[in-house]
């Protein structure tokens, strides 16, 4: 299950790792690149990580059950 993809924010400094880094730059009160892209490229690899364990954690569940 896609997470980034269930907020209902409106505000878009609350995704940033949805954004490109010019328009984070452009809209963050003091924008650091390095930082930011550092903490989208490892948000990516955290959310990947989560969504495999989801799918690992669903299919045990599945298979105890017989589904």
């Amino acid at each position: 299950m896609n997470r980034s993809a269930q907020s209902t924010s409106r505000n878009p400094l609350e995704q940033p790792s949805a954004q490109p880094p010019e328009e984070f730059a452009r809209r963050a009160p003091r924008p650091d690149p390095k930082r930011f892209t550092a903490a989208r490229d490892e948000t990516a690899a955290l959310t990947a990580q989560i969504e495999k364990l989801e799918r690992d954690l669903d299919a045990r569940v599945a298979a105890l059950y017989g589904l």
